[in-house]
């Protein structure tokens, strides 16, 4: 999984009220997903849950930026 990011690089901390409002946003796309993976009932549940993160995320499998998403 390579992203091109360098992960040793110094970053600055987010704010506590956009880690609360990042995490709040992550939790909504969880359940929005799994609920409508469920609805479904495919055949590959998890995968296909995954794969629905990932593309609201904005990645691909392998965890790299979609082109033309941010």
């Amino acid at each position: 999984m390579n992203s091109g990011r360098d992960l040793g690089q110094k970053t600055e901390r987010m704010s506590d009220t956009d880690i609360k409002a990042n995490h709040e946003h992550f939790e909504e796309i969880i359940y929005d997903s799994l609920l409508k993976v469920l609805e479904q009932r495919p055949r590959n549940p998890v995968s296909k849950f995954s794969k629905m993160i990932l593309e609201e995320a904005g990645l691909d499998k392998n965890g790299d930026p979609i082109e033309g998403i941010e």
